[in-house]
């Protein structure tokens, strides 16, 4: 057991640029430290089952909460009107998702072992020796 991390997002709105848009989001989620397993790109948000879901887009909090799922909203100028609950930070999203889980009595699986720390995956991959 443990938190799967399935990054959805609709990045690839043209018929063209797949490759750059992939590439700058993967550039992205590494650079922030976010330790996903899965990269999926697709419009349909709420067709993806999940526990908890993390979204910006106020259509996309909309929807998902209209169908009963639970939705963090991450704060940004633009979707002041949502509604709580709010997290502004990823290490906020990581503490909430963990009380969550361990309010619903799911256990909290620490790091795999001989897996890199989320941190350092993008540091490590570009100096692998240091």
């Amino acid at each position: 057991a443990g938190v799967w991390i399935r990054i959805i997002t609709h990045r690839l709105v043209v018929n063209w640029g797949h490759q750059v848009a992939v590439a700058d989001t993967v550039a992205w989620l590494d650079a922030a430290g976010l330790p996903y397993r899965d990269l999926c790109f697709l419009g349909a948000k709420p067709e993806i089952e999940a526990d908890c879901y993390i979204d910006d887009a106020p259509h996309n909090v909309e929807a998902l909460r209209a169908r009963g799922n639970d939705v963090l909203v991450f704060d940004q100028p633009y979707n002041g009107d949502v509604g709580d609950p709010r997290v502004r930070t990823w290490p906020e999203v990581e503490e909430v998702v963990l009380v969550r889980m361990s309010d619903r009595g799911l256990p909290v699986q620490g790091q795999f072992p001989g897996v890199i720390e989320a941190a350092n995956r993008l540091r490590h991959r570009l100096a692998p020796d240091d």
